[in-house]
């Protein structure tokens, strides 16, 4: 079940466990429908300081439709400070979510996993987006989320600073 339909991201509780300064340390919503391998993720960014959940996407979301798909913000992805969505399986749905997730978090940086070879093939969506190639790993997982965070690419943050409020 996502997390927007059970408990809100909480704020974060990691600010005394001196691994991240709390001034920089963001609350991530982990977007992958693989439950064992969203867990992993879930922990692994836990284990590095954020307050982090995970979403299974549209076919876990128990009796109610994701809000996503029945054209509603999702209250998880809104108060999330950075999105991870996994694209490993670039199938339209997907796509559809992604982009829909793009236009209604439009300042949230979106960390988006995929494997090399299909980047070109998926520019519509994600430019914009900080890519981090599959298979992950802790080091590459964490680097994104915070790269993401960071907005090393200046476009990209000047893009999330000047788009009206919503």
């Amino acid at each position: 079940m996502c997390p927007s339909q059970s408990t809100p991201i909480a704020s974060p509780w990691f600010a005394d466990k001196g691994k991240i300064a709390p001034t920089i340390a963001p609350r991530v919503l982990v977007e992958e429908d693989d439950a064992a391998t969203r867990h992993a993720m879930v922990a692994t960014l836990r284990a590095a300081g954020f307050d982090t959940v995970g979403c299974g996407g549209p076919d876990h979301q128990g009796e109610r439709p994701c809000p996503l798909e029945v054209g509603e913000d999702c209250p998880a992805a809104v108060e999330a400070d950075v999105i991870f969505f996994s694209f490993r399986l670039a199938e339209q749905r997907n796509r559809l979510i992604l982009k829909k997730i793009r236009r209604v978090n439009q300042r949230t940086p979106i960390v988006v996993e995929i494997p090399e070879p299909q980047i070109n093939r998926y520019q519509d969506v994600l430019n914009g987006t900080t890519l981090v190639h599959s298979p992950l790993t802790r080091q590459s997982l964490t680097k994104a989320v915070l790269d993401a965070w960071n907005g090393p690419d200046r476009l990209q943050r000047v893009l999330r600073e000047s788009l009206p409020s919503n």
